[in-house]
């Protein structure tokens, strides 16, 4: 390789361990991200700086903790506003939180172009913060007749699932790169695993079947305090939570934690595909040899262990985060040991 090596930085949404092949997971399809593990890298241990969506990424994008990535806070919100969750659909004007210098601003300093596509949920808007290129969606999660921005363009809807919509993008992107050209840093980020887990193709979403699953023996489901809220949260996100839409109001019959991690599963197999579709893109441009590819995520997913759901929480669920990369310095089959935390 000669020159500076190009970067993919891969990131899952609420993506643990435990789940990966690579990391000793035997229930779940991870094909994907434990062939990327067999030509690289595994850190055995990382940690997430802070397990919430906005400020984990906030760190990663900047370099800094918390306190000073987010100026403290903990998710995108506008003062004034009401609701469960209180987030814009868009982040805020200018870089009042981004005061230094950013990940894909020294990159670009390098001479690197920059591209980020999928979800984004740090406040400022990508072109602010060092971004030559963008496809973001709306903050809310949704799987299906998600609503996008392109370069701060006018909003569209593209049909079919967004999971498909970014790799697709993704893999365009890596395809008009093939031979010369500066380096690039693309920052991809895929939603799933994170809610709605109802809300993907239904061969994922019956992929795997309650009866089979071996729990986590800390799951203590009586404890979880509002499981009909939280378990409406998991299959619709906001669809439920704020729009109260007449098909999220109920449940399945019979419906549990039992039945809840088995749809988990199906939205951890539909990430790790389009994490192979990116992979591909990859070797059919030309650039596997020259492309540092990193897959983390932001945080981990309780997912009842001590009785508790989603995130936020200091414990080993919730702030455990997968750490796999491969290509130019990378030797394969390698296991890292000892803590690190993700501050870039």
């Amino acid at each position: 390789m000669a020159g500076k090596p190009n970067i993919v930085l891969i990131t899952a949404d609420q993506l643990r361990p435990y789940e990966l092949g690579c990391y000793g997971g035997t229930q779940v399809a991870t094909p994907h991200i434990d062939r990327l593990a067999a030509r690289g890298a595994v850190r055995d241990t990382a940690i997430t700086n802070f397990p919430v969506c906005m400020a984990a990424r906030s760190v990663l994008i900047s370099g800094q903790h918390n306190r000073t990535a987010t100026g403290g806070k903990t998710n995108v919100a506008y003062p004034g506003r009401t609701g469960d969750f209180n987030m814009p659909e868009y982040p805020f004007p200018a870089r009042p939180h981004r005061k230094d210098p950013t990940l894909p601003e020294l990159l670009r300093g390098q001479g690197y172009e920059t591209a980020v596509i999928g979800k984004w949920h740090i406040h400022s808007w990508p072109h602010e913060i060092g971004f030559d290129h963008y496809l973001i969606p709306r903050v809310h999660h949704a799987n299906s007749a998600q609503i996008y921005s392109r370069d701060g363009g006018p909003e569209f809807a593209p049909e079919g699932f967004s999971v498909d919509c970014e790799a697709g993008e993704a893999v365009r992107f890596l395809a008009a790169r093939q031979g010369t050209g500066p380096p690039f840093f693309l920052y991809y980020n895929i939603s799933p695993p994170h809610c709605p887990v109802a809300d993907m193709p239904e061969d994922y979403l019956a992929m795997y079947r309650p009866g089979d699953m071996i729990l986590r023996e800390n799951i203590d489901e009586a404890r979880i305090e509002n499981r009909d809220y939280w378990y409406k949260v998991y299959r619709w996100d906001f669809r439920y939570y704020s729009f109260r839409l007449p098909h999220t109001m109920a449940l399945p019959e019979g419906y549990d934690l039992r039945a809840l991690t088995a749809e988990c599963p199906g939205a951890v197999t539909w990430m790790d595909s389009a994490v192979g579709r990116v992979l591909d893109g990859t070797a059919a441009a030309g650039l596997e040899e020259d492309t540092l590819v990193i897959l983390a995520s932001d945080h981990g997913e309780n997912l009842g262990s001590h009785g508790l759901v989603q995130k936020g929480t200091e414990n080993d669920e919730s702030i455990r985060i997968p750490l796999v990369m491969a290509g130019p310095g990378v030797a394969a089959g390698t296991r890292v040991t000892g803590a690190v935390a993700s501050l870039v």
